[in-house]
């Protein structure tokens, strides 16, 4: 029984590696193949890439499960992974928190996070983003905790303010994994 059970192990192991090594691949199609036109210039431009190492992204979506892709393409939506994005609404920083928001989120520190934690920190906005998702129940219902992420509800009216930036993570989320 314990051979079964190491060869199980065995298995797992290395289909998460492969699942990493896939959404690695993923990201970097689809960071490669997406054009972005600004301005006036019409000379299509890569989207920046994320200034976070991938194990991070893997590491901070592993407790609700809602894969690392949801994490870079919420990045991405909330602030083209700018680190020192700032909203009308008073939200900073890559995942674009607002100060209260993070400071409920940000312990404890990640490693290689600042200390004290900052919104402006791509770490450690990385690790709030993933537990505040968690918390607002993402690994049950995604959409919905989007949802409460970007409106800080799921009441009717955040709910029919925010289902398109839901729907966009997501997209963009099934596009970064390849399939």
């Amino acid at each position: 029984m314990s051979r079964y059970l190491a060869a199980v192990a065995g298995s797992a192991a290395i289909f998460v590696l492969l699942a990493t090594l896939a959404l690695v691949a993923g990201a970097a199609a689809f960071f490669g193949m997406l054009p972005i036109t600004t301005g006036s210039s019409p000379a299509p431009q890569h989207p920046p890439a994320p200034l976070v190492a991938l194990d991070t992204f893997v590491a901070a979506s592993l407790p609700c499960r809602i894969g690392p892709a949801v994490l870079l393409a919420q990045q991405q939506v909330e602030s083209g992974f700018d680190p020192v994005a700032r909203s009308r609404a008073g939200a900073l920083g890559i995942a674009q928190f607002e100060p209260a928001t993070f400071a409920r989120y940000a312990y404890p520190v990640p490693p290689d996070g600042a200390s004290p934690p900052s919104p402006f920190d791509p770490v450690d906005s990385t690790w709030a983003e993933g537990r505040m998702l968690c918390a607002d129940g993402a690994g049950k219902d995604l959409a919905r905790a989007l949802v409460v992420y970007n409106c800080g509800s799921a009441s009717p009216r955040c709910v029919a303010a925010s289902s398109l930036y839901a729907a966009e993570v997501e997209h963009l989320a099934s596009r970064m994994v390849p399939g």
